[in-house]
């Protein structure tokens, strides 16, 4: 929705979403964290290693 409306938070993924349009972007999921009731889990710090993981993993140069 930030990329349609134009204030998507990356500047850099912003100017590449105006300039090659919407059609030639694909959005996956790569992989979920599962709700743990029972734990106290900071998801903000496991979202961040899956992302590492993720980036590493398909070689991603991380920009965004």
């Amino acid at each position: 929705m930030e990329l349609k409306f134009g204030n998507h938070r990356s500047k850099d993924l912003q100017n590449d979403w105006n300039e090659y349009w919407e059609g030639n972007f694909v959005f996956e999921v790569l992989s979920e964290l599962e709700k743990n009731e029972k734990e106290n889990i900071n998801y903000d710090v496991e979202l961040n290693i899956l992302q590492d993981m993720l980036i590493e993993e398909l070689n991603i140069n991380n920009t965004y």
